[in-house]
């Protein structure tokens, strides 16, 4: 029996980080207006409720997409240890956690080191994950590009004249999984 379970759950890794199974808990949420806020630390929430409020006022295809993937969202956590073995540089990841082929959850998990709730850095790493487990964005294709979904973070004065125009291209960026 157990070694049915255990293939039948498998995770694929999406973002920046490690193949490993973590424990989601948390509320199913099933509309926009009920975030998962009991599962996302109090740093993380007016960040999450930002891109909710983007999605909403974004293109059917991506309402549509944050909408469903929202009710298989089970949060956001930090990370204490290293996200990926050897990789110091990953500092967030957003899992999804499959069971028949099917996504039944994703979790976004955060290392401390980089809490700053005030930092457009903290941000805009917050946004790259949504955007893994929310829009089922992918990292844009070449790493030179100053852009949300760029698997290298972005410094405080690359980001800060940029903001706005760098959501706007998040939410019109097309390569989904």
């Amino acid at each position: 029996m157990l070694k049915k379970i255990i293939l039948c759950l498998a995770l694929i890794n999406v973002s920046c980080g490690p193949n490993e199974i973590v424990k989601a808990g948390g509320k199913n949420v099933t509309k926009y207006d009920e975030p998962v806020y009991n599962d996302v630390p109090p740093e993380i929430r007016p960040h999450l409720s930002e891109f909710i409020e983007f999605c909403k006022s974004s293109t059917p295809s991506n309402r549509d997409t944050c909408s469903k993937n929202m009710e298989t969202f089970y949060g956001i956590s930090f990370a204490d240890h290293p996200i990926q073995k050897g990789k110091p540089e990953v500092v967030g990841i957003c899992q999804f956690y499959e069971y028949a082929g099917k996504v039944i959850a994703r979790k976004i998990t955060i290392s401390k080191s980089m809490v700053d709730s005030t930092s457009l850095r903290f941000k805009s790493l917050i946004w790259h994950e949504l955007g893994h487990c929310l829009l089922d964005l992918n990292h844009i294709p070449t790493t030179n590009r100053i852009h949300i979904m760029n698997p290298v973070l972005m410094n405080e004065i690359e980001l800060g004249p940029q903001w706005s125009r760098l959501v706007n291209a998040f939410f019109s960026y097309q390569i989904k999984f």
